[in-house]
């Protein structure tokens, strides 16, 4: 048995929508990620079904659930402004662009942050990775890329829960491009270097403390002693 459409296409906007947050019947107005055909919901809370879309017309079409996480996942990306890239470090973009031709091949979002003019591109992968012939345009042109892996995600996620592990999961992201490895391989040296130097610091200042309380220990103690020395003359 095929799995249950959940997502479809918001009719006029084009914004990828979760059976849950729509309208039960031809009210949810939605078309299929895949045929393009309108979709009903079947969502209404007094019926016991499990929830999900189905065609108004009979067709031998899935739903293109495959798609749809896609499209979705995408979405995600260009409503949100930070994503993660490894650890603890993030990229701030304010500016995203879908599936734009980029010199001869098409990344799925193209980030930028106009500030600093720095730019990823963000790959998902839901049934495939990026394709060796891709691959090879991307290192070419020396640009920075994440690919994350989607394809062992839940296919009735919803968009809520999606958002989270797509812009924060560790788990899931790879950077695939060398040039991109090596530039994130100093910041993360640069990172130890730092946080090695605030330890030893802290280490320091601990050991300051110490050898200040232990000098005014001897200081009070030997003066203590030559206090009572002059008061028994």
């Amino acid at each position: 048995m095929s799995a249950k459409i959940t997502l479809g296409e918001k009719i006029g906007t084009k914004k990828i929508v979760h059976i849950s947050n729509v309208k039960n019947g031809l009210k949810c107005k939605c078309l299929c990620t895949e045929c393009g055909e309108k979709l009903i919901a079947i969502n209404n809370k007094n019926n016991k079904r499990e929830i999900h879309f189905r065609h108004e017309v009979d067709s031998e079409c899935k739903g293109g659930i495959e798609t749809a996480l896609h499209l979705l996942a995408k979405q995600i990306v260009t409503e949100n402004n930070s994503i993660k890239l490894f650890e603890n470090t993030f990229f701030n973009y304010s500016k995203s662009e879908l599936e734009v031709l980029l010199f001869d091949y098409t990344p799925d979002v193209i980030i930028e942050n106009p500030q600093t003019n720095e730019k990823w591109l963000i790959e998902i992968a839901v049934t495939s990775f990026i394709a060796e012939e891709k691959l090879k345009k991307i290192q070419r042109d020396k640009l920075n890329c994440l690919e994350i892996d989607l394809k062992r995600i839940d296919r009735k996620i919803t968009p809520s829960e999606l958002k989270p592990i797509l812009l924060n999961d560790n788990s899931i992201r790879k950077i695939i491009n060398r040039q991109a490895e090596e530039t994130i391989e100093i910041v993360k040296l640069e990172e130890e270097r730092i946080s090695k130097e605030e330890t030893k610091s802290k280490k320091d200042y601990s050991s300051y403390n110490w050898l200040l309380v232990i000098t005014l220990l001897l200081i009070g103690y030997f003066g203590f002693k030559a206090l009572r020395k002059r008061k028994n003359l």
